[in-house]
């Protein structure tokens, strides 16, 4: 609304939410802030579990490797021995004696890629759970910069809207400064006027009795 001085003159004092907006863009401001850093630190600690669970899996892939190999030999020695050792004696000796062992090594490979997946199957769950995290964090950040950007647009449009009052109440104020002042000039030569007629009209009057005797 307008207020006016001592002077005449107005000064314009726009009500609008200004306080209110700028209260909730430096809200959104510290939001985003502490969304980043949120971000940024979950993506610290996300990092070397990632290249834990990257090793972990290079390990698993070899052990599963190295099993399916031994399978295979098992595989091969146990075709060896139902064949009765006909025609291949020295194969069939050598499966024979070396199955036991197979077995073992089988074994003992299935137990390493269960306790690989096992290690794996922990690190990598830690990993998702702050890839969802960081999803939501992110999410949330982009929403938060939307806000951010459509309230900034506002407090600025608010100012200019302000800026553009006052200068359109500054142009009036001008203006009717300009008219008081003819107003002045008129009255006082209205002023003027209406003396010199009464003294005129005093002067006729005299002269009249004069002529008279």
């Amino acid at each position: 609304m307008a207020n006016p001085n001592v002077d005449g003159s107005f000064v314009v004092g726009v009500e609008f939410d200004d306080k209110e907006s700028m209260k909730e863009l430096n809200r959104l401001k510290r939001e985003i802030k502490s969304l980043e850093k949120s971000i940024e630190d979950m993506r610290i600690r996300r990092s070397p579990l990632a290249e834990e669970m990257n090793e972990y899996a290079a390990q698993l892939d070899k052990a599963k490797a190295k099993l399916a190999e031994l399978k295979y030999l098992q595989k091969q020695d146990e075709a060896i021995l139902s064949s009765g050792g006909i025609g291949q004696y020295d194969e069939y000796m050598r499966a024979y004696e070396r199955q036991g062992e197979i077995a073992a090594d089988i074994s003992k490979q299935e137990a390493e890629v269960k306790r690989l997946e096992k290690a794996w199957g922990d690190v990598s769950k830690k990993v998702r759970e702050y890839d969802t995290q960081i999803g939501y964090a992110e999410e949330k950040l982009e929403k938060s910069k939307i806000a951010a950007g459509e309230m900034a647009k506002r407090v600025s449009e608010s100012q200019y809207a302000a800026e553009n009052l006052n200068a359109a109440f500054e142009k009036s104020e001008g203006k009717l400064k300009r008219i008081a002042k003819r107003l002045r000039s008129v009255a006082a030569s209205a002023f003027v006027f209406s003396i010199a007629y009464k003294a005129f009209n005093t002067l006729a009057q005299y002269m009249g009795k004069v002529l008279k005797t």
